[in-house]
């Protein structure tokens, strides 16, 4: 007669452990074989191996999860900087606009409409190839073309000026008034 199978469905296993658990496996072990000794141990310990091989990955996963966290702070960090310095940036532009259009109403009349270069000299720019320049610069900077009142105009809303240009004159010959 054949010896009763020990095992429904075996597998082999091989496993490297230092020889001083060998030998106290060995002492604890009897007459039981290895797979025995094994498959009792993981019956009495099956529930604190498993607990331990899921604490492992879940303290994998919250270092994980740190890391994001981080990446995370530093990229809020990063665009909190870059908001806060195009609001810097945009307040900035804002008091400029501001202190110019207080500029130009303070020297231009409502309804007056004069030449570019008495405009300048008024805002106390010395004549001059300096004056033709920042005349150039306000434009390019400000104005945008557009109709105005059946004419062709340069239009600053944010200044609330209008410049009249003239094909026949240089920029400091072009007329300029208060936008209404």
């Amino acid at each position: 007669m054949a010896r009763r199978a020990e095992y429904i469905d075996p597998k082999i296993i091989t496993a490297v452990i230092e020889g001083s658990v060998k030998a106290e496996m060995d002492a604890a072990r009897g007459r039981q074989s290895y797979g025995k000794l094994i498959m009792s141990l993981w019956a009495v310990h099956k529930g604190d191996v498993v607990d331990k091989m899921r604490l492992e990955q879940l303290e994998k996963e919250n270092a994980e999860l740190k890391k994001l966290v981080e990446e995370m702070r530093a990229q809020i960090e990063q665009l909190q900087a870059r908001l806060d310095g195009e609001s810097a940036y945009r307040v900035k532009k804002q008091k400029q606009i501001e202190a110019m259009r207080a500029e130009f109403a303070d020297v231009l009349k409502p309804g007056e409409r004069i030449k570019m270069v008495y405009l300048f000299r008024r805002l106390g720019v010395p004549p001059g190839d300096g004056m033709k320049h920042k005349a150039e610069t306000l434009i390019t900077n400000w104005f945008n073309e557009a109709e105005y009142r059946g004419e062709r105009a340069l239009i600053s809303r944010d200044l609330g000026l209008v410049i009249y240009p003239d094909t026949q004159r240089g920029v400091l010959g072009w007329t300029v008034s208060r936008l209404e």
